[in-house]
């Protein structure tokens, strides 16, 4: 599996308004962390492959050792921010996936999910998301 994902990172494409958000992030003093399912060293490959590796403080990936730790487990939000030296509960966490809603409001973060494909905002408004966007982009936009 890990030989897989590492590989995937050399044809991975940047997600639509990403490298913008991660910017805003940065210039507004936000400190993100990347908190993934997939192989931590696959995530760390892609950023730095994408040159985006600086505006990204921690990287939290799965325990290949105990699957029960993945989302929708908070324990790999509550990792990060410990990482970052930040109240769980004074970040926001956006994800694509029920399970990462339920991740985030377990773990006492305020959820944004990103519907970024149909029909993925009604599953995502069922999951409780605090917030729905369609596109990246809007991260950017909102962040001062």
């Amino acid at each position: 599996m890990q030989d897989a994902e590492l590989k995937a990172v050399e044809s991975a494409l940047p997600t639509p308004g990403a490298a913008e958000s991660l910017a805003a992030c940065q210039s507004g003093g936000k400190r993100v962390a990347i908190v993934s399912n997939n192989y931590a060293e696959a995530v760390v490959r892609y950023l730095a492959r994408t040159g985006l590796a600086d505006q990204v403080a921690h990287v939290e990936g799965r325990d290949p050792s105990d699957p029960t730790l993945m989302k929708p487990s908070p324990h790999l939000i509550e990792n990060a921010t410990r990482a970052l030296g930040v109240p769980t509960a004074a970040c926001i966490f956006i994800g694509d996936q029920t399970s990462d809603m339920e991740a985030g409001r377990t773990a006492g973060a305020h959820t944004v999910g990103y519907a970024n494909k149909p029909g993925k905002d009604e599953a995502l408004a069922l999951a409780r998301a605090d917030i729905i966007i369609r596109a990246m982009a809007e991260i950017a936009a909102a962040l001062p």
